[in-house]
């Protein structure tokens, strides 16, 4: 089986339903301001919590390393046509990676 970890297939199986769910034009909705705000934390908590149930990982870095996916994401966001990158949106990702 290629993935020995059950937990990990679990996670990556969430974080692709998650990225299905709302890449889909009928959610299109939550992702206009403010709406998306909400959708950054709650994404960027659910990340968190599945790095630290799979990598055991202290909290400290657990959030160190969603404000880097989380400031890479909205950087490469620079070079898409139809995206933008957001300072609001990278501190709802922290706000976010803090609570988890």
């Amino acid at each position: 089986m290629i993935f020995k970890n059950k937990r990990l297939l679990v996670s990556a199986l969430l974080v692709a339903v998650l990225y299905l769910v709302f890449n889909t034009p009928l959610l299109h909705f939550l992702t206009t301001p403010p709406q998306d705000k909400v959708i950054h934390a709650a994404l960027s908590f659910i990340l968190a919590l599945l790095l630290s149930w799979n990598l055991d990982m202290s909290p400290i870095r657990t959030f160190a390393l969603v404000a880097l996916i989380g400031g890479l994401d909205e950087w490469l966001q620079i070079f898409l046509p139809d995206r933008s990158a957001d300072l609001d949106d990278f501190l709802a990702n922290l706000a976010g990676a803090a609570l988890a």
